[in-house]
């Protein structure tokens, strides 16, 4: 399983990623939405983390660029990366462009059930963790 872990804090992507290959999840980064939406472009991954508040594109953007693919692509489940606890995705009408939502600071069991809510609701096998 590939992930994508877009976040503009290098220390959060690190967290993530570390929390994603204890799972056996192989993960890429990306600093900022631009380059997100260029490395979905480039690759194919079974699972994006968006995070909220970015600077120049914020992840609503990025996350609508991604939705308006007209590819296999646009489908990749997208979960949403926030500190904002207020946020839900039906209140904001971003549940078109995001799958599920996690809040920071991430908790493996959160992350964890998170992925696997998504993926069984997107039709993709869960993720095992050992």
């Amino acid at each position: 399983m590939r992930a994508l872990c877009i976040d503009d804090h290098a220390i959060n992507r690190r967290v993530l990623v570390a929390m994603l290959e204890t799972a056996g999840i192989v993960a890429d980064e990306a600093e900022s939405g631009h380059s997100g939406i260029a490395m979905v472009e480039a690759s194919n991954y079974d699972v994006i983390f968006m995070d909220l508040r970015m600077p120049i594109m914020d992840g609503v953007e990025a996350a609508t660029s991604i939705r308006a693919r007209h590819d296999e692509k646009s489908r990749t489940p997208i979960i949403l990366v926030t500190a904002d606890a207020s946020v839900t995705l039906e209140a904001e009408d971003w549940a078109d462009r995001f799958n599920g939502a996690l809040f920071k600071p991430l908790k493996p069991e959160q992350l964890f059930d998170t992925i696997a809510k998504v993926l069984m609701s997107n039709g993709t096998q869960a993720v095992q963790v050992g």
